[in-house]
């Protein structure tokens, strides 16, 4: 827009006023926060700032700062940061005229009411009514901008006498459009920082009230240049699978696979248990999802590969299966590594102190263990266990030779036969010399 100024003496300026362009703010911060993690976004390049969940700048600004922590992300979210330039005038209850930034206020005990269902195409206004006389309800908004504000009105009025009226209020001055029912359309300016509503008033309180439906809303708002930014969540910690027990694969067995996770566990067969029991060979991975709703990417691979199992030993004796105490058994088994024997011993050749079946198997350089070996029964009796005895006195120093005539009394060997004595002599028997 220009204006000329002309001076006395003829001479002439020219003044340009520019228009501001809306300025739009550039958005620095981390835009792949962790799943579940909050984040900072910080704009900068405007004068002021505001946060959006969208890009029509409708409803309440997240925030009003440069910068915006975001709530925990764990979709992919878009928010706009907003910086004002220039103003334009919105159509319908939407932007700064959204229903959700204006107020509805009574006087005395008024209790008209606004219905915003048809915005932001239209509003209904309702009037106080069965009220004490001389009340108000008014609908306001504080204007962000100056301008032109304008709108249709269509009111229905259910009392007579023209004692309620439909209007509006701007800045504290009350202006009646109609008494009765009627339509029309009003266009007033207004200026930044004003304070605009529409107004209900009764003067009676009773017999009735009105509706008037308010449409083609038109008023000055403060345009917003918007910028977009883009928070996608990256993928929590993938799980670590491990194993309980053995990590081999062999024919006839199993492996059971488990994380270092208790829950949110789902494995790629499908299954969701903390641990996974398979017995077939193939590629198994697992994924995460925690508390959030959080999911990982899939963990490392595990690859089982199936291994046969090797032939079971044969084992023999190399010394008799049945004997006496303090006798050995020798038991040998056909391969010489890898053997482990049902008594727990390990290595080719074992000895067979304790009765028993014993058993062994081999384990291949896999890991895979084969069945057990043939058995092989030991039997070992016991040696003879003396009670008692009865004995005759013996009088050590004579010289001529006694024969001990010694009774045995109870055994714990119901085979013995025989007895033969020791007298520490270096000789056995019966008869003491």
């Amino acid at each position: 827009m220009k204006v000329r100024l002309r001076h006395l003496f003829a001479a002439s300026l020219s003044i340009t006023f520019l228009q501001l362009e809306a300025q739009c703010p550039t958005v620095s911060g981390n835009t792949s926060p962790t799943c579940g993690q909050t984040t900072t976004l910080t704009a900068s390049g405007g004068s002021s700032y505001q946060w959006f969940p969208n890009n029509q700048g409708t409803g309440n600004p997240l925030s009003t700062s440069a910068s915006f922590t975001t709530p925990p992300i764990t979709t992919s979210t878009t928010y706009y940061a907003a910086s004002p330039g220039g103003t334009s005038n919105v159509s319908g209850f939407s932007s700064c005229y959204a229903t959700n930034n204006w107020s509805l206020s009574q006087t005395g005990n008024a209790n008209g009411n606004v219905n915003t269902g048809n915005a932001p195409t239209s509003i209904v206004f309702t009037g106080p009514n069965n009220v004490s006389g001389g009340v108000y309800t008014r609908y306001q908004i504080t204007i962000p901008a100056t301008g032109t504000l304008s709108f249709n009105w269509s009111v229905q009025h259910f009392d007579c006498c023209s004692y309620d009226y439909f209007g509006y209020t701007l800045n504290g001055a009350n202006t009646a459009l109609t008494w009765g029912s009627g339509s029309g359309f009003t266009s007033i300016a207004v200026s930044a920082g004003s304070t605009f509503s529409f107004t209900g008033y009764t003067t009676d309180g009773c017999c009735g009230t009105f509706n008037a439906t308010i449409s083609n809303f038109s008023a000055p708002c403060q345009s917003l240049c918007f910028t977009p930014v883009v928070v996608n969540p990256s993928p929590i910690a993938a799980p670590v699978i491990g194993y309980v027990g053995n990590s081999v694969l062999c024919t006839g067995t199993t492996v059971t696979l488990n994380t270092n996770q208790n829950s949110g566990i789902t494995w790629s067969t499908g299954a969701t248990t903390p641990t996974l029991t398979v017995n077939t060979p193939g590629t198994y991975s697992a994924t995460y999802t925690d508390g959030n709703g959080c999911t990982s990417n899939a963990s490392n691979p595990v690859v089982l590969n199936l291994f046969p199992g090797p032939n079971p030993p044969i084992i023999n004796n190399l010394t008799p299966l049945s004997g006496c105490a303090y006798d050995t058994t020798l038991l040998q088994a056909s391969l010489m590594n890898g053997i482990t024997w049902s008594s727990g011993d390990t290595g080719q050749t074992i000895s067979a102190i304790v009765q028993g079946t014993y058993t062994a198997t081999v384990t291949d350089s896999n890991g895979c263990i084969s069945a057990p070996s043939n058995a092989l029964n030991v039997s070992i009796n016991p040696a003879p266990i003396i009670s008692s005895a009865s004995t005759p006195d013996i009088c050590l120093g004579l010289t001529t030779p006694f024969n001990a005539n010694i009774q045995l009394d109870t055994t714990n060997n119901p085979n013995l036969s025989s007895v033969a004595w020791s007298f520490g002599d270096n000789n056995t028997g019966n008869t003491l010399n």
